[in-house]
């Protein structure tokens, strides 16, 4: 009798560690998927942060062209007045 209690008390303390072995095994898999979505959230953020450089590289190619437009036409205005300033 005292040896089935000690047998039901080694079960249930395997069982205990069973189950211990068991959530830490789980534990262990969804850290190995928080790190896994972390790099590759990481990943999507760098390629995120490449486009919009690029995105600003064409914005400030688009500001530069259209002032520099500006200043020619203003250029070309003013040797247009002075050549007929110099024809009166």
């Amino acid at each position: 009798m005292e040896e089935l209690t000690l047998i039901d008390g080694n079960v249930g303390e395997m069982a205990e560690k069973m189950d211990f072995f068991t959530y830490l095994d789980d534990f262990y898999m969804a850290t190995g998927e928080i790190k896994e979505l972390k790099n590759e959230t990481t990943k999507k953020i760098a390629k995120l942060e490449m486009e919009l450089a690029e995105m600003k590289k064409k914005q400030s190619g688009i500001r530069i062209g259209f002032e520099l437009q500006i200043v020619i036409a203003a250029a070309v205005v003013l040797l247009l007045l002075s050549i007929l300033i110099c024809l009166k």
